[in-house]
């Protein structure tokens, strides 16, 4: 009999032993869970964060090359236009020179 009221106090105490790890173990994939989720939500923000940063740099490559586009057009205007301007102002000397050669070939031809 004394066996037996033994075995019935140990019954007792393991009962309780049993809910404590059923609430260690709760506790342990709670916490797991919570990670998870905390790597999951950062992670989905790195992403997001990534392709923000991935828009602004093409948005602004594509601005740079409009202005880069715009410089050469502007540049190339102007090269023009002093080019023309050198032409002209050439070919002006050129004829004053034709002149000036004349009028020196007809002193020379009257003397």
């Amino acid at each position: 009999m004394g066996k037996v009221l033994l075995n019935l106090k140990r019954k007792r105490n393991n009962s309780g032993s049993t809910i404590v790890i059923v609430l260690i173990m709760t506790s342990f994939v709670l916490i797991l869970s919570t990670l998870i989720t905390t790597t999951t939500m950062v992670n989905l923000k790195m992403k997001m964060i990534a392709s923000q940063s991935k828009k602004t740099f093409y948005t602004s490559e594509e601005a740079v090359d409009e202005i880069y586009a715009a410089l050469g057009k502007a540049s190339m205007e102007c090269f023009n236009a002093s080019y023309e301007v050198i032409v002209r102002s050439f070919l002006t000397s050129i004829i004053i020179l034709q002149l000036w050669l004349r009028l020196i070939m007809k002193k020379q031809m009257l003397l």
